[in-house]
């Protein structure tokens, strides 16, 4: 499931590509990060452009004394790496599940802006203007089927408790807006960063409409397989540290209000 790691393909244009190789003891090693492919502006940017999460990293790189290596893949894929400790960290929407069976920070989790955090993205329900379909933040309404653009598995465990077919088909933000308005679903769940712009921006906010009852918040952290803190857990503690000082001294806030960091397109 994806929000269990999102956020994930926040940071694939800013590290250079690397080959999986295996886990290394030592703990000035460079931190091999898999990237899930998603575009999720202003974290991250499509067409080459960085976004705040990259940065944010870089810097919090270069703190801890160590460096990144990334690739960029499937979400599923770079879960299943992680697992088997092929790659050392992901980034990855906290949840219970994802904490028992990867590395969080101690303040890992659900509230405000805890340090170590990278990003809080909102999960929304997307619907057609006519449509009785609905969410209470309970149970849905007048609602047979619901597309997913946003998974993980926190959004998984959710769906899979509730009396509703899903459609978990890995098609892009504006793919599943067009199987939407062809009544394909009569719900689309996505991040409301990639689905808000396109809806707004493509002239159709008069044909689709957020529910005002969202469905979650994706807190998302830099993760670490068991095996990297087994054997480098100072590198994780200090990387995990260095994000927490960047984010108390406003670093990241600051990124987010540069120019550079807002979306110029929408992401096909």
């Amino acid at each position: 499931m994806r929000l269990f790691f999102l956020a994930s393909a926040l940071l694939a244009p800013a590290f250079a590509s690397a080959q999986i190789e295996p886990a290394r003891p030592d703990p000035g090693m460079q931190i091999r990060l898999c990237v899930p492919d998603m575009e999720v502006p202003p974290y991250s940017h499509d067409k080459g452009r960085q976004g705040t999460v990259p940065q944010l990293l870089r810097m919090a790189a270069d703190k801890a004394a160590t460096s990144i290596s990334s690739q960029t893949l499937p979400l599923r894929r770079c879960h299943e790496l992680l697992r088997q400790g092929l790659v050392d960290a992901s980034l990855i929407s906290y949840s219970a599940e994802a904490a028992s069976a990867f590395r969080f920070p101690d303040d890992a989790g659900p509230a405000n802006n805890p340090p170590a955090q990278l990003a809080a993205l909102r999960v929304k329900l997307y619907r057609l203007r006519n449509s009785p379909a609905n969410w209470d933040g309970r149970q849905f309404f007048h609602a047979m089927r619901v597309g997913v653009q946003h998974d993980t598995i926190l959004v998984r465990r959710l769906l899979s408790e509730l009396p509703i077919q899903v459609d978990y088909n890995n098609f892009t933000a504006q793919q599943q807006v067009d199987k939407l308005l062809a009544g394909r679903f009569d719900l689309l769940l996505g991040l409301s960063d990639q689905l808000d712009p396109i809806v707004s921006s493509s002239g159709l906010s008069d044909k689709i409409e957020a529910l005002a009852e969202p469905f979650i918040t994706a807190h998302v952290y830099l993760a670490f397989s068991p095996q990297f803190v087994e054997s480098s857990g100072t590198v994780a503690q200090t990387m995990w540290r260095a994000i927490a000082d960047l984010n108390r001294a406003g670093v990241m806030q600051r990124l987010l209000r540069d120019p550079q960091h807002q979306p110029a397109g929408l992401a096909k």
